[in-house]
C-alpha cells in the first residue's frame, strides 16, 4: 500500500468491514444475490470516493477491505454499504432468499470492523480470498483449523 496524497495531508486509511445476513443465512450461496451486493458494494464506494481492496464472502457473510476513507465515519460507511445493498435485494431478488429470512430485514443490525495500518496487497487478497473458503467446505473437513501468523483462535477470546 503507498500513502494516498490528498490536499493538505497523506496517510493510508483502511478498514475492514464484515457484514453478516439476518440469521447468519448462507444467502451468498446464491450466484444472483451475491454478484448484486457486489455491484451495489461497488457503486457505493464509488459515490463515497473510497477504494474496495478486497471483497469476499463466506456462504453467511462478506469481508470487505476499504481504503481512502478518511472523510468518512465507521458507521456511515457501514449504513451506507448494508442500506443499498438490503434496498436493492429486497426490490430485485427477494423471491430469491425470503424462504431464509423473516421479516423485510436482510443484514444483521450488527457488523464488525476494525482500522488496519499498512497491510501488504498480497496479505489481504490471501485473507479474502483463500482465508474464506473454510466457510464453503464442509464443517467436518475443518475440524483443526490452521491460524494466520498473528490471527487469534476463538478460544482466545474466552
Amino acid at each position: 500500500m503507498e500513502f494516498k496524497h490528498y490536499a493538505h495531508c497523506q496517510g493510508i486509511a483502511l478498514a475492514h468491514f464484515q457484514f453478516t445476513p439476518a440469521y447468519r443465512r448462507d444467502i451468498f450461496k446464491d450466484e444472483k444475490v451475491k454478484s448484486e451486493i457486489v455491484a451495489c458494494m461497488r457503486d457505493d464506494a464509488q459515490k463515497m470516493g473510497v477504494e474496495i481492496e478486497a471483497l469476499g464472502f463466506g456462504p453467511d457473510h462478506a469481508h470487505m477491505y476499504l481504503s481512502g476513507w478518511k472523510n468518512h465515519a465507521i458507521s456511515r460507511m457501514a449504513q451506507q454499504f448494508k442500506g443499498h445493498s438490503s434496498h436493492v435485494v429486497r426490490e430485485k431478488h427477494w423471491d430469491r432468499v425470503k424462504t431464509k429470512l423473516w421479516g423485510n430485514k436482510f443484514w444483521t443490525s450488527g457488523y464488525f470492523f476494525e482500522t488496519v495500518g499498512r497491510v501488504a496487497p498480497d496479505d489481504i487478497e490471501w485473507y479474502v480470498a483463500k482465508g474464506q473458503q473454510k466457510h464453503w467446505a464442509d464443517p467436518e473437513d475443518f475440524k483443526e483449523v490452521t491460524l494466520v501468523k498473528g490471527q487469534m483462535a476463538l478460544s482466545d477470546y474466552n
